[in-house]
């Protein structure tokens, strides 16, 4: 099932990232914690800045690491990938990288969260975050959330960091591998969900180049 999904995804020239922030993102119902940096909210993207990004690279089957020392890298991934998948990355994670001095245009962005939703009537999109994606799918959850994250870079728990952020790009390369090949279950009907595909979303020639 997954070489498939694979070989489809390496023909469009998919690349699947997820990033981290650095800084913690204030409440209005917690004060904030005086031992963490915070940004101003969830719209300072620049100010919430990257501690850690990571990747899985369809054209060579291999998961990549970006922190500060080779950040350049994932610049470098981007650019010259014609697919590039996110989980909510529309609202969230082409945003952070786009602050952060990367340009992902959206004609080659794919939001698998988006899609998943989008098949669903005005009201019901509720209920399909990557957890409940997941478990709906027998799947094991994430290991931690996106609020603990930059708890653990300002603490220096970089290995823990990277552990967690890569779990959660293997998990979402599980729902997608399930999603191209039709099987991937509604976690509140336990039927399946059929979404437009990344290469039907993103037109891209045989040889590689975008339309």
């Amino acid at each position: 099932m997954a070489q498939v999904a694979d070989v489809a995804l390496k023909n469009c020239g998919a690349f699947l990232y997820d990033c981290e922030i650095f800084k913690l993102v204030p409440s209005e119902d917690v004060a904030n914690d005086p031992q963490f940096q915070y940004c101003k909210g969830w719209n300072d993207f620049s100010g919430m800045g990257i501690s850690v990004a990571v990747g899985y690279d369809f054209l060579v089957g291999e998961y990549k690491i970006f922190m500060a020392d080779n950040f350049h890298e994932l610049r470098q991934v981007i650019e010259s990938r014609d697919v590039v998948i996110s989980f909510n990355g529309h609202h969230f994670d082409d945003e952070l990288i786009l602050a952060n001095g990367i340009d992902l245009p959206k004609r080659k962005s794919y939001d698998l969260w988006k899609e998943i939703v989008n098949t669903q009537p005005p009201g019901n999109r509720f209920g399909f975050a990557l957890d409940e994606m997941l478990k709906g799918n027998g799947i094991p959850l994430k290991t931690s959330s996106g609020a603990e994250a930059p708890k653990m870079a300002q603490r220096g728990e970089w290995a823990r960091l990277i552990n967690y952020c890569l779990g959660d790009v293997a998990k979402t390369v599980m729902i997608l591998r399930l999603a191209c090949n039709g099987m991937m279950k509604n976690p509140k009907t336990g039927g399946y969900l059929n979404i437009r595909k990344p290469w039907e979303v993103i037109q891209v020639e045989p040889g590689g180049a975008l339309f």
